[in-house]
């Protein structure tokens, strides 16, 4: 059985892992395109010209520059660096950077397919994606919205839903389709 947390072992990867962003956009990691998704883990170099100068992080990517149609939201690059890292799968996205130029943003639980980002990151997350303001659906997978949407809707058609749970999931399924207009209170 896979390992919920912590960085797994040969036969069991993990479920959960580091978000990474750079942490300013001049060239860090100039071979990332802006907006991939990164996923990463600390790794022991033995070497003169990195030991003095920090801890290590082996970083894989996404940016799906070649436009895969399975790939619709930056937590599907995400999920899929994870699959990537998980598998050690030989690719041309993976770097081992110095720590001190990443900045850890949240976790994918590859379980659900959900990026959980610190509030604290969001605007540094919003930048990285060229976007205004971080929502929801950008950081679940698009199963994993596809699937949410499924349970939102089902609750709603339900006719013995209360009607504070049926204001729940409405506003949680206007979240996930980017319909959301505020409160209306």
């Amino acid at each position: 059985m896979p390992s919920r947390t912590g960085t797994g072992s040969e036969t069991t990867p993990p479920t959960q892992w580091t978000v990474y962003i750079p942490r300013t956009a001049e060239g860090v990691i100039g071979r990332i395109a802006s907006g991939s998704g990164m996923v990463g883990r600390p790794v022991s170099i033995e070497s003169e010209s990195v030991g003095a100068a920090g801890e290590t992080i082996e970083v894989d990517f996404e940016g799906n520059l070649y436009q895969a149609s399975n790939m619709k939201t930056w937590g599907d690059r995400v999920y899929h660096a994870a699959g990537r890292a998980a598998t050690r799968y030989p690719t041309m996205a993976r770097a081992q950077v110095l720590a001190s130029a990443l900045l850890a943003v949240g976790t994918l639980d590859t379980t659900d397919g959900v990026v959980t980002i610190d509030p604290e990151h969001a605007g540094a997350v919003a930048r990285w994606l060229n976007v205004p303001e971080l929502e929801a659906s950008m950081c679940a997978t698009s199963e994993g919205v596809t699937a949410r949407r499924r349970e939102l809707s089902a609750v709603l058609s339900q006719p013995t839903t209360s009607p504070d749970l049926r204001r729940y999931a409405q506003r949680e399924l206007e979240r996930l389709t980017g319909t959301h207009r505020g409160s209306s209170r």
